[in-house]
């Protein structure tokens, strides 16, 4: 009889941390002929993305407001067995707050912890201090692929042009507009990449309609988006549903973004990801794919580390700060063009683009102490 795992990974909503939750399970899959491995996410995230994974028994969908308002009676804890023979839970539910969203996501986990039992229980990461036991095993940064069902693949043929170079544009995140570019500097950026590029397509995805709770791409209005559509003759296709954005992202030679979770899904299809970085986190997660990070050129980046309270900003004095101002856009354009050349280019491999990525940070004068790789991605230790 197979031993039961549960990933315990209900945290915040954004894209980046169902990854997160299908990576550290698939290293505990990989490395565990005689166990099953089940996780729990937060419901109002990509759910639908771990219950597609192979390597996952199970997926159970916690929540949390439903929890908030009944307690042990909610009917997604109810369904959550409490009997494991290994539990391990996300680190940072050791560090939430009493207020906010954080208090709901707490009373989850008190409540877990209370009603449920394992012959081991642990945190994530806890394995690189040595507190598995002997018996269980962890790969960390198992690389990780995510099949794209034939149906969307059909869907985003019927949209795609007859083009020879294409590149799939996320214009922003769920983070605060200042953190991401303005519309006009988007339209600058496309042109400059389609003069020395005559041959690209660009098509502009996001998702401006949320549902269930999950996050989305709000930063610009309708009126904008067309702007930019209409400027740069630009295919259309926000709001055409998860996995037909992930089809879109597999059909395309580059994904090209600022930072955000979302873009951890490019590196889970094998599609390069051109990352303007800049805001709170650096980017983490590559899974052995091509990538390259245009930084910012400053040592207050990532912010969650530094001494400005950046959330305190105004939307203008953030894309100041994170170098996404019109003016810092432009000296960064070169460096845009020179991640498209290097992507372009099947030379440029996952480990090529380590070695310039670690190039780019000891030139760009970023506070390197505040850096994290996910799972501690031995290329960069």
């Amino acid at each position: 009889m197979k031993k039961r795992l549960l990933l315990n990974f209900v945290y915040w909503m954004p894209v980046g941390h169902t990854v997160e939750a299908m990576k550290y399970a698939k290293g505990f899959a990989d490395s565990n002929k005689g166990l099953d491995v089940y996780v729990a996410l937060n419901s109002a995230t990509t759910t639908e993305l771990a219950k597609s994974s192979s390597w996952i028994k199970g997926v159970y969908s916690i929540d949390i407001e439903d929890i908030w308002e009944k307690g042990e009676k909610a009917t997604s804890f109810v369904k959550l067995p409490k009997k494991w023979d290994y539990i391990v839970s996300d680190q940072r539910s050791k560090n939430l707050g009493n207020s906010g969203y954080e208090s709901k996501m707490k009373k989850y986990y008190e409540l877990f912890n209370k009603y449920s039992s394992a012959s081991w229980t642990g945190l994530t990461k806890c394995w690189f201090k040595g507190e598995l036991p002997k018996e269980l095993k962890y790969a960390p940064n198992s690389k990780i692929k995510i099949e794209v069902p034939v149906s969307t693949q059909k869907y985003i043929k019927n949209i795609l042009r007859k083009d020879k170079f294409r590149i799939t544009v996320l214009l922003a995140g769920s983070a605060n507009a200042g953190e991401y570019p303005t519309i006009d500097s988007w339209i600058y950026i496309l042109k400059e990449i389609k003069k020395k590029y005559p041959e690209v397509s660009f098509y502009i995805t996001g998702y401006n309609k949320p549902q269930n709770g999950r996050t989305s791409t709000s930063a610009y209005s309708n009126e904008e988006i067309n702007k930019l559509l209409l400027e740069t003759d630009a295919v259309n296709c926000y709001n055409i549903g998860l996995w037909n954005q992930i089809a879109l992202i597999k059909e395309s030679d580059i994904f090209f973004s600022p930072h955000t979770g979302f873009a951890f899904l490019s590196m889970c299809v094998d599609t390069p990801w051109l990352t303007l970085s800049g805001g709170n986190w650096p980017e983490y997660i590559f899974n052995d794919v091509p990538f390259y990070s245009v930084l910012p050129k400053t040592k207050e980046y990532p912010f969650y580390a530094s001494k400005i309270k950046f959330s305190e900003l105004t939307i203008e004095e953030k894309r100041r700060v994170s170098k996404m101002d019109e003016k810092r856009i432009k000296e960064r354009m070169p460096e845009i063009i020179k991640g498209i050349r290097l992507l372009k280019t099947k030379s440029f491999t996952y480990k090529k683009a380590v070695k310039e990525h670690i190039k780019n940070i000891d030139k760009s004068g970023i506070n390197k102490k505040a850096l994290f790789w996910f799972d501690r991605i031995k290329d960069f230790i």
